[in-house]
């Protein structure tokens, strides 16, 4: 069986949403999906669906939103931004997810820090700047 992928179109999120809820709203929508014949009219979700959710708008609802221009930035965020061709700010962003995620930063390359975090899983889980987004802005930062 083919894989379809389906986009929901949702309001913005903001801090304090109910994701999920705002999932589901979004899904009855029967302006929403590609069209095809059983994603019509109803829900678009159908029993078996898998539903991928960007960490952006889980961070965004969680409220993990930082303001980099209040970051305190330390020797070692300097470091890594001059290697990683980022911002001081982000980096030191990066560094403070790194660490609430028990985990380290493992190396760099122009623009990302490798890093390897243990959050919830017995196994560590290696990412790019601990999952860490720069926004529209360069002021913000979600985590």
């Amino acid at each position: 069986m083919p894989m379809e992928l389906i986009a929901i179109k949702t309001r913005k999120i903001v801090a304090g949403d109910d994701v999920a809820s705002v999932l589901m709203r979004a899904s009855s929508s029967p302006s929403i999906g590609s069209g095809s014949a059983q994603h019509d009219t109803h829900s678009i979700l159908l029993p078996n669906d898998i539903l991928v959710i960007s960490s952006k708008a889980v961070a965004t609802a969680e409220g993990r939103i930082i303001d980099l221009s209040k970051s305190t930035v330390s020797a070692e965020a300097k470091k890594y931004a001059a290697a990683a061709q980022l911002s001081e700010e982000f980096c030191q962003a990066v560094l403070e997810e790194t660490a609430f995620r028990s985990g380290k930063v493992v190396g760099s390359c122009p623009g990302a820090l490798l890093t390897e975090l243990q959050p919830w899983l017995r196994a560590s889980s290696t990412l790019a700047n601990a999952r860490s987004a720069q926004h529209d802005t360069p002021q913000s930062a979600s985590a």
